[in-house]
């Protein structure tokens, strides 16, 4: 979904004064766990601690709203507001982003969550391509 910078400030206003809002995913790169059009309800990330790995959010990125899991954060200790996240798609299809800044994180899906089976899955998938790459 397109979206500028300010239409991007003013749902993450909404979503701190709601709570949660409703977003509809327009895109693949979470199938087949969220199909394309499905809408999911996203809360508000208020301590990023508090993100897990293959914690579905949504974020963005290049002026476009996308829905990933996180992956992990990129910390840069003398200076938290470089701070970035990695995230990554459920269908490899679609490729992989760049880091996102943390004041791009929207909010985190509380209904969707990736199954121990897919989580095992992609563990064992970035697994050999690491040990592949040694």
């Amino acid at each position: 979904m397109q979206i500028n910078k300010n239409e991007f400030e003013i749902l993450k206003k909404s979503l701190r004064e709601l709570n949660s809002i409703e977003f509809v995913i327009d895109g693949n790169s979470m199938e087949p766990l969220i199909k394309n059009r499905t809408k999911i309800l996203i809360s508000r990330v208020d301590d990023l601690k508090s993100l897990r790995r293959f914690d579905i959010i949504v974020v963005c990125l290049n002026d476009r709203l996308i829905c990933h899991y996180f992956w992990k954060m990129n910390q840069v200790y003398l200076h938290p507001e470089m701070n970035t996240i990695v995230t990554r798609p459920l269908n490899p299809i679609t490729g992989y982003d760049a880091p996102v800044s943390i004041n791009n994180i929207l909010g985190r899906s509380d209904v969707f969550s990736l199954t121990l089976l897919m989580k095992l899955k992609i563990a064992w998938y970035f697994l050999k391509r690491k040990l592949s790459s040694k």
